[in-house]
């Protein structure tokens, strides 16, 4: 990723110190972070959208996010509601690969609702965990239990 205005390479919301936006806090904006996520791209987008706001109302301007990856796995008849593997420059968050499609996500929730669980769908969960990522930059504190 780039910055968008004056196209230093930044992966963060930090800038190049001489960026014309440092220079003139009235032209700040929102941080524009990337989440990739193949097949729902929209739910992440989504999710993005709903921290930063959280983190506006909250007066958090400084935050951002590692290159983060949502993928879908076959999970062997282990259930996965939401999981963060960590590495050296990467997160990935794990879900299972019923979550991939709207309709297979829906009966999914369904059924674990049926069954006594109060599971929030894969846009609530995922934002719970890119916000616990983005606190990190925030707390400088990996791993902290809630956000």
């Amino acid at each position: 990723m780039h910055c968008f205005h004056c196209g230093y390479p930044v992966y963060t919301n930090d800038h190049a110190f001489d960026c014309p936006i440092n220079k003139n806090p009235e032209q700040q904006e929102t941080p524009r972070v990337k989440v990739e996520c193949l097949e729902r791209q929209e739910v992440a987008d989504q999710s993005i959208a709903e921290i930063s706001d959280a983190f506006k109302l909250l007066g958090i301007e400084k935050w951002h996010l590692p290159p983060c990856t949502v993928k879908f796995v076959d999970s062997n008849g282990e259930l996965i509601l939401g999981r963060v593997e960590t590495y050296a420059n990467r997160v990935e968050l794990i879900f299972d690969r019923r979550f991939a499609s709207v309709e297979s996500e829906a009966m999914l929730v369904e059924e674990l609702r049926a069954s006594g669980k109060d599971y929030p769908g894969l846009q609530q969960t995922l934002k719970h965990e890119l916000a616990h990522v983005s606190m990190w930059s925030v707390t400088g504190i990996e791993r902290q239990p809630a956000t």
